[in-house]
């Protein structure tokens, strides 16, 4: 604690020096100052657009995604993974359901992952996720740290920053192990204009976005947008699953000083998935259409079709997501050689899960319904500042942030009761935790040039961390149920965990010949492990982990940079360890976390080449070779078994031509990509198996079309242009699996035991959209 106090002190004491600094500035020539950040990293990618250049020359391995690509490679209201996956080599994403933004994706960078799984990955928040630069991820909520359908509306980012690794010591935050992705919303400009984007297609999927930006009204700088996307998925059977939706909406002005820039941003988005259950993929007896042990057609992959699901009545799962995010940043330019950024945030986030399962009416021993709603809320401030000297660029700072979150299950046993409604009765199971988490980290580093053809980046953190979790079930049940001595009440205590560690990190980028570049990077961070690894959910006392988990990330390669060109190839060695791998038993929501560690090593390429006009061609491949060691469910140690859901290799290509001819952009763009199989873990040992997943491997193949005309100008009032896009993908309509699990009998009934059950992947879907520039 006295380290936090440390930290927190050092960070105020930096705010408080914008009071002094400023009089040091320019004060002889009383000269104004203009805004030009010492580094654009922390702020907003305004223009949206790619700077390769300074790419080629960072330290880190960085790729960057500007609007257009967004654009080109996201169907109208899908998903801005679509994007990720084709442009930053070692990406990987898994799909749950459709290509909508309202759906969630699986993802990983360098096979470390954040957001739902089936089950059984060592690393399961691995991925720092920022808005703008101000961190969304709940750090101690496992799988559910971030869900890719929190950000469902695309036509709102003008840009995607990834950095693979930890990064440099500045860009180190609590959840920065395999990387860290920062999504910038559109910015301000000063000219007034509205954007009207409709789109749809299969799945009766549609959606429709605007923006409209006020222009510069005395020096304020105003954006307002708003969207709304749907599916009703790619499932089908006797009833309908439900539909997949999500809005979002973004309020953002600005407005530069003479010698500042202040920003400030609300965005809140709120997203409803229905999802459909994970199939066998084999036929089992007993396992109907119908219900275990119910006469009717087997259920499976196999049997009833790829995208087969039984009805609502036996199974259904209703999720709702809201995320809420305020912030206030502040540039300040403190003199010609210094400047401080400062961020404050709030983020709000709400989960609650609705399911009920009456396929399998043997499981009288656990719920076969229940309502889960945590509730996590954060507050956070960073601060930076930076000196820009003859030979070094110098930064220090470091942020702060508080979470505190809220869960609780109520389970109910309707087989037991048949004739009552459960949500009308008392629980038959309950849990309610709390979480409390903090965290400070402060940081110095120093980019130094000795030389133009050198940049050697040394950094160092120090880190503190404070988990503390209260099992507040049994006084909460009392209250609600003072008479009922029959349910079961988690009674297990929640533990703490409090960490402060020192974090070393250096880079070095160096020019070998005309455009060609030469980088390194060592980097380390830390991370306290997700809620279940301090008790939420255990159904045995826990002995809670005595270190954080913990990343050792070595990725050096070449960088190259000519005219139209652009390309990356590296490669990476990550150690993680003092992992917490958690399984959730169906049959009764009992959480079980095993302690594991992570080796992965791999190559990853990337190339671009692209003019105004003519052809373009990119591609982004990784392969890798991926290992874990745990512990089974018996305690048996398993030493360096595959890792699960990680495929070997991972290549893609997009060749695209534009040309312009009767007033209008064409273009044409064709996206090839393959992913070998993946392989899954085991609910019945609690450990990771050496079964691949059947029909992981697959070869995707999407199509775009594209017209951006003025044709329309004298048509429509006020029109500037119009963009006509379609969209195919899967254009092959393969039958996949985008992920799976060995079941333990609570799913499907005890004959299921030893299963495999997998999420289907799209089959061929087809999308058209339109947007108007007024």
């Amino acid at each position: 604690m006295k380290t936090e106090f440390t930290l927190k002190t050092l960070l105020l004491a930096i705010a408080a020096a914008t009071s002094v600094l400023p009089q040091m500035s320019d004060a002889k020539t009383n000269k104004v100052i203009h805004i030009k950040e010492i580094d654009r990293q922390a702020v907003e990618m305004d223009n949206g657009k790619v700077d390769n250049n300074k790419l080629a020359k960072s330290v880190q391995n960085k790729v960057s995604i500007g609007k257009k690509s967004i654009s080109r490679l996201v169907a109208p209201g899908g998903s801005m993974t679509e994007a990720l996956v084709n442009k930053v080599p070692g990406f990987q994403a898994h799909p749950v359901g459709s290509y909508s933004g309202a759906s969630r994706y699986q993802i990983r960078i360098n096979g470390t992952q954040i957001g739902f799984d089936a089950v059984g990955t060592p690393e399961i928040d691995g991925i720092q996720i920022l808005l703008d630069g101000v961190p969304l991820n709940n750090p101690t909520s496992a799988y559910h740290g971030f869900e890719t359908n929190q950000l469902p509306i695309s036509s709102m980012f003008s840009a995607i920053n990834v950095v693979q690794g930890p990064g440099t010591a500045e860009n180190h935050w609590y959840d920065s192990m395999g990387g860290t992705i920062n999504f910038h919303t559109l910015a301000p400009t000063n000219k007034a204009s509205l954007n009207i984007n409709l789109g749809g297609g299969s799945f009766n999927s549609y959606s429709a976005s605007t923006e409209i930006q006020t222009g510069s009204l005395a020096g304020w700088k105003t954006l307002l947008s708003a969207g709304y996307t749907r599916t009703s998925g790619i499932r089908t059977g006797p009833t309908a699953v439900g539909p997949t939706q999500a809005s979002a909406f973004l309020l953002k002005t600005s407005k530069s000083f003479d010698s500042s820039k202040f920003t400030a941003g609300l965005y809140v988005a709120h997203a409803q998935e229905h999802r459909a259950h994970d199939l066998p993929v084999y036929p089992i007896s007993g396992v109907t259409t119908n219900g275990y042990q119910v006469p009717g057609p087997l259920l499976s992959e196999q049997t009833t079709g790829q995208y087969y699901t039984p009805s609502t009545d036996l199974w259904s799962k209703q999720q709702n997501y809201v995320t809420d995010v305020f912030y206030l940043r502040l540039i300040n330019k403190l003199s010609s050689i210094s400047q401080l950024n400062e961020t404050i945030w709030y983020r709000h986030g709400d989960r609650n899960k609705i399911a009920i399962n009456n396929y399998n009416t043997t499981n009288t021993s656990g719920p076969n319904v229940f309502n889960f709603d945590p509730t996590s809320n954060n507050f956070g401030a960073k601060v930076v500042l930076g000196l820009k000297l003859p030979l070094n660029v110098i930064k220090f700072g470091g942020y702060y942030q508080i979470t505190h979150t809220h869960s609780q299950l109520l389970g109910y046993n309707s087989f037991q009761n048949p004739s009552i409604n459960p949500f009308d009765s008392q629980p038959d199971f309950y849990r309610n935790y709390t979480t409390n988490w903090s965290s400070a980290n402060g940081f110095i580093q120093d980019d130094f040039s000795p030389v133009k053809w050198l940049n050697i980046t040394p950094g160092i953190n120090i880190e503190n961390f404070n988990v503390d979790v209260t099992n507040k079930a049994g006084a909460y049940f009392n209250q609600l149920y003072p008479n009922d001595s029959t349910a079961f009440v988690s009674t297990i205590p929640g533990q703490s965990g409090h960490f402060t560690k020192v974090v070393p990190s250096v880079g070095v980028n160096t020019d070998i010949v005309n455009g060609i570049h030469a980088f390194f990077i060592w980097s380390r961070n830390f991370q306290t492990q997700t809620g279940p690894a301090y008790g939420v959910g255990a159904s045995d006392p826990i002995v809670p982990p005595s270190q954080p988990a913990e990343i050792n990330s070595y990725i050096g390669g070449l960088k190259g940079l000519d005219k139209n060109i652009y390309w990356q190839l590296s490669g990476f060695h990550n150690e993680l360890s003092n992992l917490a791998v958690q399984f959730v038993q169906a049959i009764n929501q009992i959480v079980t976390v095993e302690p594991a560690s992570e080796t992965i090593n791999g190559v990853n390429f990337l190339f671009g080449y692209k003019q105004p006009i003519g052809f373009d061609a990119y591609t982004s491949d990784s392969i890798q070779h991926a290992t874990e060691s745990t512990l089974n469910s018996s305690g048996v140690p398993l030493i360096n078994v595959p890792m699960t859901g990680t495929p070997t290799y991972n290549l893609g290509f997009t060749a695209g031509y534009n040309w312009f001819k009767f007033g209008t952009d064409w273009g044409v763009a064709l996206t090839d990509r393959y992913q070998s199989a993946t392989y899954i873990a085991s609910n019945i040992t609690s450990a990771p198996t050496s079964i691949k997943l059947p029909k992981s491997a697959v070869n995707l193949l999407n199509l775009t079309l594209s017209a951006k005309t003025t044709l329309f100008n004298d048509v429509i009032p006020g029109v500037k242009n119009a963009v006509f896009k379609f969209q195919a993908y899967n254009l092959l309509n393969r039958k996949y699996n985008t992920m799976g699990y060995q079941t333990a009998g609570g799913e499907y009934g005890p004959s299921s035991t030893g299963a495999i059950l997998a999420q289907p992947g799209s089959p061929l879907a087809v999308y058209g959209s339109v947007r108007f520039l007024f």
